[in-house]
């Protein structure tokens, strides 16, 4: 009832450990190895249980045991392989994530008095910008260039006149 369990169960950590491009030789090499088996196991079984039905009747048992053990330890080394790779990738990925928000908040504590404060999400203060652009920042008495000064208008977008 559960024989082909095994199967699906190795099929999927199998899947898992390899990269998407090869998953068809990897379900080509499972399909062949099923196929196979039946051709390979049922001759040994009946020889065996032939050759060990006076003497201990369930040795095909036996040997059924222990042709499945290096199954067992490969599958639990797949399933190992498999657990270790996610943890690193879980770990890349916090680093990663520990990275850019030690960036960010560098990026928005790193300027001082005249200097220009860079923030992360793009947006430009000129109250902030340094003396080659014009401005003296914060608490600066230095006033910005006439070209940044707005001219005044008038409603319909006219210089006023001079009285």
């Amino acid at each position: 009832m559960l024989n082909g369990t095994s199967f699906i169960s190795m099929r999927s950590i199998a899947s898992k450990l390899v990269a998407s491009d090869e998953l068809g030789k990897v379900n080509s090499l499972f399909g062949v190895a099923e196929a196979l088996m039946p051709l390979v196991y049922a001759p040994m079984y009946t020889t065996v249980y032939s050759a060990t039905i006076n003497v201990l009747p369930g040795a095909f048992f036996l040997l059924g045991g222990a042709l499945t053990s290096p199954a067992v330890i490969i599958f639990l080394w797949m399933y190992r392989v498999h657990k270790r790779e996610a943890r690193e990738i879980a770990e890349e990925k916090r680093a990663e994530d520990k990275h850019r928000q030690l960036g960010e908040s560098a990026a928005v504590g790193e300027g001082t008095g005249d200097r220009a404060i860079t923030i992360s999400i793009g947006v430009a203060n000129a109250a902030f910008e340094n003396d080659e652009n014009g401005g003296g920042g914060i608490g600066s008495d230095k006033l910005p260039p006439a070209s940044h000064a707005a001219k005044p208008t008038t409603a319909n977008g006219d210089e006023p006149t001079k009285l």
